[in-house]
Protein backbone atom coordinates (compact mmCIF):
# COMPACT_ATOMS: atom_id res chain seq x y z
CA UNK A 1 0.00 0.00 0.00
CA UNK A 2 0.80 3.42 -1.16
CA UNK A 3 0.48 6.50 0.91
CA UNK A 4 -0.73 9.25 -1.28
CA UNK A 5 -2.38 12.63 -0.97
CA UNK A 6 -4.64 14.38 -2.98
CA UNK A 7 -5.34 18.34 -2.66
CA UNK A 8 -8.12 20.71 -3.93
CA UNK A 9 -7.55 24.45 -4.57
CA UNK A 10 -10.90 25.85 -3.64
CA UNK A 11 -12.62 29.49 -3.39
CA UNK A 12 -15.73 29.57 -1.87
CA UNK A 13 -17.72 28.65 -4.91
CA UNK A 14 -15.27 27.23 -7.55
CA UNK A 15 -12.34 24.61 -7.26
CA UNK A 16 -9.37 24.04 -9.81
CA UNK A 17 -9.08 21.21 -11.40
CA UNK A 18 -6.65 19.69 -14.58
CA UNK A 19 -6.17 16.59 -16.66
CA UNK A 20 -3.80 13.74 -15.36
CA UNK A 21 -0.93 13.73 -17.70
CA UNK A 22 0.56 10.43 -15.79
CA UNK A 23 -0.31 7.59 -14.32
CA UNK A 24 -3.59 6.32 -12.77
CA UNK A 25 -6.29 8.31 -14.20
CA UNK A 26 -4.35 9.44 -17.52
CA UNK A 27 -6.63 12.40 -19.16
CA UNK A 28 -8.98 12.23 -16.44
CA UNK A 29 -9.38 15.65 -14.25
CA UNK A 30 -8.07 15.49 -10.72
CA UNK A 31 -6.72 17.22 -7.96
CA UNK A 32 -2.99 17.58 -7.24
CA UNK A 33 -1.28 15.16 -5.29
CA UNK A 34 1.08 11.94 -4.62
CA UNK A 35 3.38 9.61 -3.24
CA UNK A 36 4.13 10.71 0.34
CA UNK A 37 8.19 9.89 0.30
CA UNK A 38 9.82 8.17 2.77
CA UNK A 39 11.32 11.13 4.83
CA UNK A 40 8.38 13.39 4.62
CA UNK A 41 5.00 14.19 6.70
CA UNK A 42 1.89 13.85 4.69
CA UNK A 43 0.99 17.30 4.69
CA UNK A 44 4.96 17.86 3.38
CA UNK A 45 3.84 15.99 1.00
CA UNK A 46 0.31 17.42 0.10
CA UNK A 47 2.69 20.91 0.12
CA UNK A 48 5.23 19.69 -2.34
CA UNK A 49 2.84 17.62 -4.53
CA UNK A 50 0.77 20.54 -4.93
CA UNK A 51 3.69 22.61 -6.02
CA UNK A 52 5.21 20.26 -8.54
CA UNK A 53 1.90 19.62 -10.25
CA UNK A 54 -0.01 23.38 -10.28
CA UNK A 55 3.23 25.69 -9.68
CA UNK A 56 1.63 27.30 -6.58
CA UNK A 57 2.50 28.36 -3.19
CA UNK A 58 0.80 26.71 -0.01
CA UNK A 59 1.32 27.30 2.80
CA UNK A 60 0.96 24.40 6.00
CA UNK A 61 -1.98 26.62 7.49
CA UNK A 62 -4.09 26.61 4.52
CA UNK A 63 -4.19 23.16 4.32
CA UNK A 64 -7.32 21.22 5.44
CA UNK A 65 -6.98 17.27 5.93
CA UNK A 66 -10.60 16.59 4.99
CA UNK A 67 -10.47 12.60 5.33
CA UNK A 68 -8.91 9.32 4.63
CA UNK A 69 -10.25 6.97 1.58
CA UNK A 70 -8.31 3.13 1.08
CA UNK A 71 -7.87 3.15 -2.50
CA UNK A 72 -8.47 -1.10 -4.10
CA UNK A 73 -7.46 -2.23 -7.05
CA UNK A 74 -9.03 -6.00 -6.99
CA UNK A 75 -7.61 -7.17 -3.93
CA UNK A 76 -5.09 -4.60 -3.48
CA UNK A 77 -5.06 -2.71 -0.91
CA UNK A 78 -3.32 0.16 -3.69
CA UNK A 79 -3.60 3.33 -1.77
CA UNK A 80 -3.67 5.53 1.79
CA UNK A 81 -5.03 8.68 -0.07
CA UNK A 82 -4.89 11.50 2.53
CA UNK A 83 -7.68 14.36 0.93
CA UNK A 84 -7.01 17.98 1.70
CA UNK A 85 -8.67 21.43 0.57
CA UNK A 86 -6.76 24.65 0.33
CA UNK A 87 -8.40 27.75 0.54
CA UNK A 88 -5.75 29.88 0.07
CA UNK A 89 -2.41 29.86 -2.39
CA UNK A 90 -0.35 32.06 -4.09
CA UNK A 91 -0.11 32.27 -8.08
CA UNK A 92 -2.30 30.68 -10.60
CA UNK A 93 -2.61 26.96 -11.25
CA UNK A 94 -0.47 26.03 -14.55
CA UNK A 95 -0.08 23.01 -16.68
CA UNK A 96 3.23 21.04 -15.78
CA UNK A 97 4.53 17.41 -16.69
CA UNK A 98 2.30 15.70 -14.68
CA UNK A 99 -1.27 17.85 -15.04
CA UNK A 100 -2.55 19.85 -17.82
CA UNK A 101 -4.02 22.40 -18.27
CA UNK A 102 -6.09 23.55 -15.60
CA UNK A 103 -9.79 24.77 -15.31
CA UNK A 104 -12.17 26.13 -12.82
CA UNK A 105 -15.34 24.28 -12.10
CA UNK A 106 -18.14 25.22 -9.95
CA UNK A 107 -18.19 23.36 -6.69
CA UNK A 108 -21.18 22.46 -6.69
CA UNK A 109 -20.96 21.16 -10.38
CA UNK A 110 -18.32 18.99 -10.69
CA UNK A 111 -17.41 17.42 -14.38
CA UNK A 112 -17.65 13.57 -12.65
CA UNK A 113 -18.05 11.95 -15.97
CA UNK A 114 -14.63 12.98 -16.76
CA UNK A 115 -13.13 12.26 -13.40
CA UNK A 116 -11.92 8.92 -12.21
CA UNK A 117 -15.68 7.30 -11.51
CA UNK A 118 -15.10 6.60 -7.44
CA UNK A 119 -14.74 10.09 -7.22
CA UNK A 120 -18.41 11.00 -7.80
CA UNK A 121 -18.94 8.56 -4.13
CA UNK A 122 -17.04 11.33 -1.96
CA UNK A 123 -16.01 14.55 -4.08
CA UNK A 124 -18.99 15.86 -3.52
CA UNK A 125 -19.81 15.55 -0.25
CA UNK A 126 -16.50 17.55 0.30
CA UNK A 127 -17.25 20.24 -1.81
CA UNK A 128 -20.19 20.73 -0.13
CA UNK A 129 -18.67 21.05 3.12
CA UNK A 130 -20.20 17.10 4.67
CA UNK A 131 -17.43 15.60 6.54
CA UNK A 132 -16.34 12.16 5.49
CA UNK A 133 -15.34 10.22 8.68
CA UNK A 134 -12.12 8.40 8.44
CA UNK A 135 -11.84 4.77 6.88
CA UNK A 136 -13.69 4.47 3.97
CA UNK A 137 -12.99 2.46 0.96
CA UNK A 138 -13.34 2.39 -3.06
CA UNK A 139 -12.86 -0.76 -4.37
CA UNK A 140 -12.19 -0.64 -8.01
CA UNK A 141 -11.80 -3.27 -10.85
CA UNK A 142 -7.86 -3.91 -12.14
CA UNK A 143 -8.11 -1.38 -14.71
CA UNK A 144 -9.58 1.40 -12.58
CA UNK A 145 -12.12 1.90 -14.78
CA UNK A 146 -14.86 0.82 -12.87
CA UNK A 147 -15.96 0.97 -9.35
CA UNK A 148 -17.34 -3.21 -7.81
CA UNK A 149 -17.63 -2.10 -3.97
CA UNK A 150 -17.48 0.47 -1.60
CA UNK A 151 -17.91 2.15 2.19
CA UNK A 152 -18.04 5.83 2.98
CA UNK A 153 -19.12 6.06 6.46
CA UNK A 154 -21.84 8.58 6.57
CA UNK A 155 -20.96 11.41 8.87
CA UNK A 156 -21.80 11.31 12.63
Amino acid sequence: MIIVTLAYLVTPSEVWLAPKNKKVGVGLLNGYGGQVKEHETIIQAALRETKEESRVEVSAKDLIHITTINIFRGDEHRFQCHIFLITRWGGEPQETEEMGIPEKFPRNKLPLARMLPGDSLWLPEVMIGRPIPQGGFVRYNKDMTRVIESHLPAAL
